[in-house]
């Protein structure tokens, strides 16, 4: 049997050699070197996938709100007078509707449903606002006739889906009663008929080029409209 010699066992015993001690402090001084890169890196990163969930999150809301202005309900209601005026109201800054939500806050069924463009304090752009309620006829009252000026009073849940924006508005296609033709309106004049389509028009700010992508002009067609 071979044995190693003494010399060479005390060096094997005697621990690392000058030029390993000194190759580990190289590989110590780059990883140091390349850790603030990294920590900047995995924070971009994180950033990114925030900011993609945020306007994800957007993109469903709004996709919702058009799915419930589609779904509209024709619902009739009497104000003190006696006469008949369909639930639904269009301004340019503002929409009033009844439509049916299957999951809503109070459970599924018909739901008061406001959009409003409003400038938030403190904000220096527009937000949508979205406001639901559990529906409520409330034909005979004084709420008929400030129907399309108020929100509905029953239990309200609002909540801004989309903020900072230069322009939010609506616009309603149906028969101009003035010329008898139809045509996009800025404001809905009809009391009998909801419009055929709603176009919702979201421009953002200026140096959020990103948000064009969730925020576009769509034009949504009323699936229970008069054609």
């Amino acid at each position: 049997m071979r044995h190693a010699p003494l010399d060479e066992m005390h060096h094997s015993e005697g621990g690392f050699t000058l030029v390993e001690a000194l190759v580990v402090f190289v590989l110590v001084a780059i990883i140091f070197a390349m850790a603030p890169g990294a920590l900047r890196l995995g924070q971009q990163s994180m950033q990114a996938t925030m900011a993609a969930s945020s306007a994800a999150d957007r993109l469903a809301a709004l996709d919702r709100v058009e799915g419930w202005i589609a779904s509209a309900r024709p619902i009739f209601e009497r104000d003190r007078r006696g006469l008949a005026q369909i639930a639904f109201a269009g301004e340019p800054d503002r929409i009033v509707l009844v439509s049916e939500i299957p999951n809503g806050p109070s459970g599924g069924g018909l739901y008061h449903i406001v959009l409003d463009a409003r400038r938030a304090a403190g904000s220096s752009g527009l937000g949508l606002e979205l406001t639901i309620a559990p529906y409520r006829d409330t034909s005979g009252s004084d709420e008929t006739d400030a129907f399309a000026s108020s929100a509905p009073a029953l239990s309200p849940v609002s909540r801004t889906i989309a903020r900072g924006y230069d322009h939010i508005g609506f616009r309603f296609f149906g028969t101009d009663p003035a010329t008898g033709s139809a045509r996009w309106l800025d404001q809905w004049p009809h009391t009998d008929r909801l419009p055929r389509l709603v176009e919702v028009s979201l421009r953002p700010k200026s140096g959020r080029a990103n948000d064009s992508a969730f925020a576009p002009t769509k034009v949504v067609a009323l699936q229970l409209a008069q054609k």
